[in-house]
């Protein structure tokens, strides 16, 4: 017989019938109901295939799928002896399963390594009528020993590499294997590599599970063991806790009366504190004007000296005074109806000497009228508290006071206000903290310019109790823009 080799692309899968049937298979079970011998095999024959392909997708069959390639192929392809063929990671070959047909003498796990070398090497699914005949496929004569008569074999191509083949022999048989069960034999070949490789993950990844839970278990009864020790020692922190906590509580408790008494009395002690000195700042001026009066110059530049020491302390205690009421809840507002354009003139006025001291300038643009409805000694203070600061931080430079009313559209509006100067200026973290009372920017600037740190505070107080509020921005040696915004019309129930 003359020797016969075809060869098929190891690229079929069973997506389809076409991969697995005859056309005449096929067109017997599209005739009709009418079982005939040609459509009862093709159906049995489908049957198998759909059996093979839920046995090589069933995850329960991962042990025993050697077993189960080997005793289906015989039942899809008519073969006498069938060898499942495995490569080892260095690429060594090895009969691992092998089923023959009873009656046939042949050995169960011979095959020939040229045939299943070939057909890995090259990928693809080999068919030869007469292997033992071939050179090729049979040098060291083990198919020629065996008495083959014809010889299938398919590659079992793996996502990485070739695992192995699929060898299917016919050795007394006379018919010959057809193109048909080569395509099929490659179809299942790949499948079956698909499932080996399925098989192998899910028995690694079990092994893994395995040695995971092992070293789970491990660590769960460490960390069991550290968790107790852990919740001894937070049951005596937490006790050591409660009792520390206990003791700052009644600490704060105590620091928070003392405060509030603190409060209490200089609130209660504001009379008594202002009182005193007014008295001195009154006879100091009548000295003064009687030291004019007598041409005393010596006498003059003392009491002036006096005053202005008196006023100084008594604006001192003013600023703590509010910021005790304040601080005990017992400042108050008295609402009236006023001309804040009027009330601009007269701090201007006030302020000119201190303007003058250090050569600055003072730019105001405001409306000839005004009318406003809130507290005006707290609102003339806020304005004070701000020009008066420009003038201190400012130095042979410009202080812009602007004032204007924004309509809201449904009620009075708005009196905003904005003292701008080109002082010294502030760093982020300074402005940060500059409504704190009792702070200013920094250290440096307490020593050099002086002051409490209260002013600020207290003209934010003020603004809020009003229902506006003053805010402020600056950059470090260009000045600084503080923005008082103020309802036109204050009423008692938004300061309660």
């Amino acid at each position: 017989m003359s020797n016969i080799v075809k060869e098929l692309k190891a690229d079929l899968t069973l997506r389809s019938l076409q991969d697995i049937l005859k056309p005449s298979e096929l067109a017997s079970i599209r005739r009709g109901p009418a079982p005939s011998p040609a459509e009862q095999k093709a159906r049995q024959k489908l049957e198998i295939v759909l059996k093979v392909s839920e046995m090589l997708s069933n995850p329960a069959a991962a042990d025993r799928l050697p077993d189960e390639i080997v005793a289906i192929l015989p039942q899809i392809v008519p073969v006498e002896r069938t060898v499942l063929v495995l490569a080892d990671e260095a690429g060594e070959l090895q009969a691992h399963k092998a089923w023959v047909a009873p009656g046939v003498g042949a050995e169960a796990g011979v095959f020939s390594r040229q045939i299943v070398r070939y057909a890995m090497d090259n990928a693809v699914a080999v068919l030869s009528m007469d292997a033992a005949g071939d050179s090729r496929f049979d040098a060291a004569g083990s198919i020629q020993a065996q008495h083959i008569r014809a010889s299938m074999c398919a590659p079992l191509r793996g996502r990485q590499r070739m695992l192995g083949a699929l060898v299917a022999d016919n050795v007394t048989r006379t018919e010959m294997f057809g193109e048909d069960d080569l395509r099929l034999l490659a179809g299942f070949a790949n499948q079956a590599a698909i499932a080996l490789e399925n098989a192998e993950l899910a028995r690694s990844l079990a092994e893994q599970a395995r040695r995971r839970e092992a070293e789970l278990t491990g660590l769960v009864e460490e960390r069991t063991a550290n968790l107790r020790e852990e919740k001894e020692r937070a049951e005596s922190a937490r006790a050591e806790a409660d009792r520390l906590r206990e003791v700052a509580e009644a600490a704060t408790h105590e620091a928070e009366e003392a405060s509030r008494s603190k409060s209490r009395f200089l609130a209660n002690m504001s009379h008594e504190l202002r009182t005193p000195m007014n008295a001195i700042i009154g006879y100091t001026d009548l000295l003064l004007e009687e030291a004019a009066d007598a041409g005393d110059e010596s006498q003059v530049r003392d009491l002036k000296k006096i005053g202005g020491a008196a006023k100084h302390l008594l604006a001192l205690i003013n600023d703590i005074l509010d910021i005790s009421k304040i601080e005990a809840g017992k400042m108050t507002l008295t609402v009236e109806d006023f001309d804040l354009a009027t009330q601009i003139g007269q701090i201007q006025d006030t302020l000119r000497p201190l303007v003058a001291q250090k050569d600055n300038q003072l730019e105001v643009t405001c409306p000839p009228s005004l009318p406003m409805r809130a507290d005006e000694t707290r609102v003339r203070q806020v304005l004070y508290n701000l020009l008066s600061n420009a003038c201190k931080f400012t130095e042979k430079g410009r202080i812009r006071l602007d004032v204007r009313h924004e309509p809201d559209g449904s009620g009075p509006g708005w009196v905003v206000v904005a003292v701008a100067d080109s002082g010294i200026g502030m760093t982020p973290e300074q402005t940060g903290r500059l409504f704190q009372a009792f702070v200013q920017a920094d250290d440096s600037t307490s020593r050099r310019f002086g002051g409490t740190g209260l002013g600020l505070a207290i003209s934010r107080h003020f603004c809020r109790m009003m229902g506006g509020d003053v805010t402020v921005t600056s950059e470090l040696g260009r000045g600084s823009v503080f923005t008082v915004r103020l309802p036109a019309v204050v009423t008692l129930a938004s300061t309660e």
